[in-house]
Parts: C-alpha cells; sequence; structure tokens
C-alpha cells in the first residue's frame, strides 16, 4: 500500500501537472478580489450536487465510473476546417478553435496561443480525455510564431 501511494504522489508531482504559483504570479492572485481563503471564489454561488434528490459525491462519482456514458460522445466525426496559419493576415484579428480547450487568437498584430492540446489525448494518462474525431487537425507544426503563450498548467 505504501508503495502505491508513493508511486501516486510521484506520479502527480511530474511537470505534466504544473506546481503551485509563486513570486510575481502568487502576489497577483492574491491581489484579486475574488481569491478567499487560499482559492478562487466564484461571483455567484454554484450548487455542483443535489444533495436534496439524493445526490451526493459517492453517488455522482458512481454515476460517472459506472453511469450511461452513450450520449457524452458525439457519434459522428466533428466538422472542422483546418485554417492555415502561417497564410492568416497578421494585421488582421482572428480567433480559431483548435480541438479540445486550444484556441489561436491574432489581436492587434499579436499571436496567443491558449491551453495548447496537440495530442489525441487532453491529458497526461492516454486513456483519459481522448479527443473527440476530427477535433484534432492541428499539430505543433500548423503554428506560426507565437508571442503569447498561456497553458492553465504554466505557472
Amino acid at each position: 500500500m505504501g508503495m502505491m501511494a508513493g508511486g501516486g504522489a510521484l506520479f502527480v508531482n511530474r511537470p505534466e501537472f504544473g506546481r503551485l504559483p509563486q513570486g510575481a504570479r502568487l502576489v497577483r492572485m492574491e491581489a484579486s478580489p475574488h481569491y478567499v481563503d487560499g482559492q478562487f471564489q466564484n461571483l455567484v454561488p454554484v450548487q455542483v450536487m443535489n444533495e436534496e434528490s439524493g445526490e451526493n459525491r459517492f453517488v455522482a462519482m458512481a454515476k460517472f465510473l459506472f453511469g450511461d456514458k452513450s450520449e457524452l460522445s458525439p457519434q459522428e466525426s466533428l466538422l472542422s476546417h483546418k485554417t492555415d496559419l502561417h497564410e492568416l493576415n497578421p494585421s488582421r484579428d482572428a480567433a480559431v478553435w483548435m480541438g479540445h480547450s486550444t484556441f489561436f487568437l491574432q489581436l492587434g498584430g499579436r499571436r496567443i496561443l491558449i491551453d495548447p492540446v496537440f495530442s489525441s489525448y487532453a491529458s497526461p494518462l492516454f486513456f483519459i480525455n481522448k479527443a473527440f474525431p476530427g477535433s484534432n487537425v492541428y499539430t505543433a507544426e500548423d503554428m506560426p510564431e507565437i508571442d503569447i503563450y498561456h497553458t492553465k498548467w504554466s505557472c
């Protein structure tokens, strides 16, 4: 059991999972009026589970693990059109969804890449978050020079 716990601890401390904020980034976060007691708070409270109907963490986990997933994935390949990003006029604003949570933005002459995912899986584990067919048509080689790079994993 101890080896499993140790292995799990080593795994979640891999660079793919990021690190805790520090330095200027931590100072900037702590200055936000939405950062309270060490975490960001929603502007409007959100009820995550409906405990009145009997749903709690265990029920939600059981639904997630063993429930019907047939309606969670598209039945057909997603329609997508691959834009040649190198050919975009740098002086024109553009927004391109590249699949999963990845966006390429061209705003005010700057090129911005948000949360890049260039694989068939949006996870460090190959069997979690498999891309829907048609949603992963871009590769890193398709990218022009980027001015600003942002990912939820960077600190």
